[in-house]
């Protein structure tokens, strides 16, 4: 950007004037007393310009510019940290067009011509960018190499290929399978390690793409067994919550606290079944066969916790988690345990399993107990349902 500076204001406002006062020497001092208070701002606002414009910035100038735009200088002199500055613009501005890092490899380098650089897209997410009749050090490499990997998108696999030598001093094969001697071409040997060509180099870097978000838990149902003990709950159409959402079978966390009912008995389970489903049977451990031992085909119930041979002394916790995507096999984990105050931990059970299962829908979850009565879930019962949802990046 080019900035004019004006500075004949005074004879400018005089010009201005219309013809019938132009021979008024009255009015044309009028104006020169008024212009010549704007010569000392246009001066001012001028040196301000060029001060912190960047092409014509210098020292702390351009230091507080390299800052705003959040490139140090680095021991840097000016005109070569004038370069950085711009390329960092170019990169912080960049949606990684081939147009752009060529741009700021030519920023880097700081040369406008006397050598060749092209970019080469590879799909789904890597480019080439590839410099020749230029030798490049290291130390130019390294730092051009990061303002590439930060032009593109996290992810994309920048490669810079350059010569630490030129091209024509470059190491190259023979034309034939001939035996060829040329001491600027081939590779050397004990006698004359020095001579032969040199190889080419090539860096290739990446940022890695920042973690999906976390999950996140979506309230769907709750239910609180109050006024009386009950045989079973169910989340989903016809369920005994306050809402009884209509389940559409993805990725599902019910986290439960159960209050032992007067008819559950010592030897029974806590179950709880998908779509009502029962038990593929019992294997070792109290669970379901599957449980350890393999994955049924058909959708089953699952058992949470047993008392095994003791008794329920206080309200049983659990967090059940079942993953449904459409087709794929079904997954489920729980931990489940029991204690109570002035009792040592009771029980604790982690346990999981699959089911090759890929097309039928959840619409449903049951809670209940193995042989269901009609006491087993006791008042206080608190049983919750969430949905496991993405939140779009």
């Amino acid at each position: 950007m080019t900035v004019e500076r004006i500075d004949d204001h005074i004879q400018r406002a005089i010009d201005a004037l219309p013809a019938q006062w132009q021979d008024d020497a009255n009015v044309r001092a009028l104006a020169a007393g008024l212009a010549s208070e704007t010569q000392p701002l246009e001066d001012a606002i001028y040196t301000a310009i060029i001060s912190f414009h960047i092409d014509t910035a210098v020292g702390v100038q351009l230091d507080l510019i390299g800052s705003w735009a959040g490139r140090a200088r680095n021991g840097q002199d000016d005109e070569e940290y004038r370069r950085h500055i711009r390329a960092q613009i170019v990169m912080l501005r960049s949606s990684g067009r081939g147009e752009e890092l060529l741009k700021i490899t030519r920023l880097i380098l700081g040369q406008a011509g006397g050598y060749t650089a092209s970019t080469q897209q590879y799909f789904p997410g890597a480019v080439v960018i590839e410099i020749l009749d230029m030798v490049i050090t290291l130390d130019v490499a390294n730092v051009l190499i990061e303002f590439l990997v930060r032009a593109v998108a996290a992810g994309v696999r920048v490669c810079l290929k350059y010569g630490l030598t030129l091209e024509a001093d470059a190491f190259t094969f023979a034309p034939s399978t001939g035996f060829l001697i040329d001491a600027d071409k081939g590779l050397g040997d004990t006698s004359a390690p020095a001579s032969g060509g040199a190889f080419w180099s090539i860096q290739c870097a990446y940022v890695e793409p920042p973690p999906p978000p976390p999950p996140m838990l979506v309230l769907m149902d709750r239910i609180v067994v109050s006024g009386a003990a009950v045989q079973s709950v169910t989340f989903g159409p016809g369920g005994d919550g306050d809402v009884n959402p209509t389940l559409d079978g993805e990725h599902y966390v019910i986290k439960g606290a159960l209050v032992p009912g007067a008819t559950m008995a010592v030897a029974d389970f806590l179950e709880i079944r998908p779509n009502g489903t029962s038990l593929a049977g019992v294997g070792a451990n109290g669970h379901a066969a599957w449980s350890n031992l393999g994955a049924p085909a058909a959708l089953a119930a699952e058992q949470l916790f047993r008392a095994t041979g003791q008794r329920w002394i206080g309200p049983v916790h659990f967090d059940w988690e079942m993953v449904a995507l459409p087709g794929i096999r079904k997954t489920w984990n729980s931990e489940s345990w029991q204690n109570a105050r002035g009792s040592v931990l009771h029980e604790k059970h982690f346990v999981a399993g699959t089911w090759e299962d890929t097309a039928t829908a959840i619409t449903s979850f049951v809670i209940q107990g193995s042989a269901p009565d009609v006491s087993d879930i006791g008042v206080g019962s608190v049983f919750t349902l969430y949905k496991v949802q993405r939140v779009p990046a």
